[in-house]
């Protein structure tokens, strides 16, 4: 059976999620088990992992772009913000009850109390920061659907300037978004790239081939610029200090790879459709 081209982007959006996850389980798996810090520097390994490390980090970014696309033309629901607490509540509760089953030593009552409170409770920043995000999707919706695509591309271009290329440069100017990727300012400015996309999209000009080239070139900068950063932080004695300037999330690297990607999956409907298809055949 041929699926439609609605269902197809449906299909690409569910497939860039499963992606976008994966990449966030490999940047963990490597970040929070210090794996870069046990493999000796200018080895192959340290090179591999440092460069999937990198793939990764645009993942965040992608799933708040997804959002974007497509929620932006969409009405508000309050039942929204509860199924999201409800979900995040229940895998609070599980997790909790698993680190208790296999180390009881690491239940507190602070731990059961923050486990209560998974959202207001600062537990979980990326659920915290989506919900305040969803609050405000009526009025971001209702300012951005007022623009043309002249004023859309030059409010686009102002928030990439201030809260990616500022910090990119000067990275002790934190003044505009604190919090770096972790801020609502910045999870704003990813839904309003990511509802550029579903409004206008790219220029038929950027083709599918010319799009790979540039993700690949960016990740490629982002990966020498922290190889090249890092020697020479060691080199003047800051041990390193300054290496993830441009591989941070709101980094222009970071927030142009994403955004390349997400419009890739997204406007690449028949190609991803094709795959999927196979794989279900095949599995």
């Amino acid at each position: 059976m041929i699926m439609n081209t609605k269902s197809n982007r449906n299909l690409n959006i569910e497939i860039l999620r499963i992606i976008a996850m994966f990449l966030i389980i490999m940047g963990h798996s490597i970040g929070h088990t210090y794996l870069l810090e046990s493999i000796p520097q200018n080895s192959i390994n340290y090179y591999l992992v440092s460069l999937l490390q990198i793939i990764s980090y645009p993942a965040t970014n992608i799933y708040v772009m997804i959002s974007g696309y497509l929620l932006c033309e969409k009405q508000f629901k309050v039942k929204r913000i509860f199924t999201i607490w409800c979900q995040v509540f229940f895998y609070s509760i599980v997790l909790m009850l698993a680190v208790g089953i296999i180390d009881r030593g690491l239940f507190s009552i602070t731990s059961f109390i923050k486990v209560l409170m998974p959202i207001s409770g600062n537990q979980y920043w990326f659920a915290r920061v989506y919900i305040g995000l969803y609050l405000l999707m009526p009025f971001i919706n209702k300012f951005i659907l007022s623009l043309n695509k002249k004023n859309y591309q030059a409010f686009l271009l102002v928030c990439f300037i201030l809260f990616s290329l500022w910090r990119s440069f000067i990275p002790f100017a934190k003044t505009l978004n604190g919090e770096g990727g972790n801020s609502i300012i910045w999870f704003v400015v990813l839904y309003c790239f990511g509802a550029y996309l579903k409004l206008y999209g790219f220029s038929e000009k950027l083709t599918i081939k010319k799009q790979l080239i540039y993700v690949s070139g960016l990740l490629l900068f982002s990966f020498s610029s922290r190889l090249a950063i890092t020697w020479i932080s060691n080199l003047i004695g800051l041990n390193g200090a300054g290496s993830s300037l441009f591989t941070e999330f709101t980094s222009f690297p970071m927030l142009l790879t994403a955004w390349l990607i997400t419009n890739f999956v997204v406007k690449s409907s028949k190609n991803l459709g094709g795959v999927f298809k196979v794989y279900s055949m095949v599995f």
